[in-house]
């Protein structure tokens, strides 16, 4: 990795642990506080920076490495969803949401896209043209929008560990932002996929351990994981050992210990105050 790419990383991690930080307070309280003072702060607190990573950390990181690799940054709040999706296209939206809920089915997005360019070409253009259009609804929304070579590329961003059947869920999602962007242009090239940005688990795969949660998702087609994910958009490969990399060096130049005052609070006559 080009030393200006690691050292904007670098600084990316840096300002987004500060900022989270900054005038930080443990406002909810609870009864384990009586025992475990220190235990439970801590742990809301990290909690609280492992939430954040996803807009904090990994989508700034994401978008440097991308911009490196010749990708357009385009805006995600661009993106809109139809008022009224055509009759035809329902029908043809819950078929495919059936379909892949069958786990002994294997068809892949790809085909559906496909059908769904036939299916919004028979609608006239002019009628196309009618539908009217708004901001996407909370939790449909898209983390990262970007364009390159004439391919529109929209992910969103997950935590490592997927509830059971959420895979499903995000079946959909991917399924209403092909049929969102395609009713605007049915010829477009677009791709959507989920984003995973490490995998946890030390003695197996991502897939090994969250794939039958994942379900319907396929590797590599519908969701990246780690370096799937890393490397498509830095051009590079082992993307993730880099980043790795840079929150260790982080550890060892000790930024952890800035923050230690948050974690654990001035004593007083001789005590911590809990």
């Amino acid at each position: 990795m080009k030393p200006e790419l690691k050292s904007k990383i670098k600084g990316t991690i840096e300002k987004s642990i500060e900022k989270f930080f900054k005038n930080k307070k443990v406002k909810v309280s609870h009864v384990l506080d009586k025992i475990f003072p220190n235990e439970r702060r801590i742990r809301s607190l990290i909690g609280g920076l492992e939430t954040s990573l996803g807009t904090t950390v990994w989508e700034p990181i994401a978008k440097i490495l991308a911009e490196s690799n010749g990708f357009e940054i385009l805006d995600p709040k661009s993106f809109l969803m139809p008022i009224e999706i055509p009759n035809e296209v329902v029908k043809l939206q819950n078929d495919w949401l059936q379909r892949r809920e069958d786990r002994g089915n294997k068809d892949e997005l790809i085909q559906f896209v496909e059908q769904l360019r036939k299916t919004i070409k028979k609608t006239k253009a002019s009628e196309r043209a009618k539908i009217k259009y708004k901001k996407l609804t909370a939790g449909k929304g898209v983390d990262l929008y970007f364009q390159k070579n004439g391919v529109e590329y929209l992910f969103d961003l997950k935590t490592n560990q997927i509830n059971q059947g959420g895979g499903l869920a995000l079946n959909q999602r991917l399924i209403d932002w092909y049929i969102y962007r395609l009713l605007k242009q049915p010829d477009i090239k677009i791709k959507c996929q989920i984003a995973f940005p490490f995998n946890p688990f030390k003695t197996k795969t991502w897939w090994e351990k969250q794939g039958a949660r994942a379900y319907p998702l396929q590797q590599g087609k519908d969701a990246l994981v780690e370096n799937e994910f890393w490397d498509f958009l830095s051009g590079m490969k082992n993307t993730w050992s880099y980043i790795n990399a840079i929150f260790e060096e982080l550890g060892n130049e000790g930024l952890g210990n800035k923050y230690q005052k948050i974690f654990y609070k001035p004593k007083k006559n001789g005590k911590k105050i809990s």
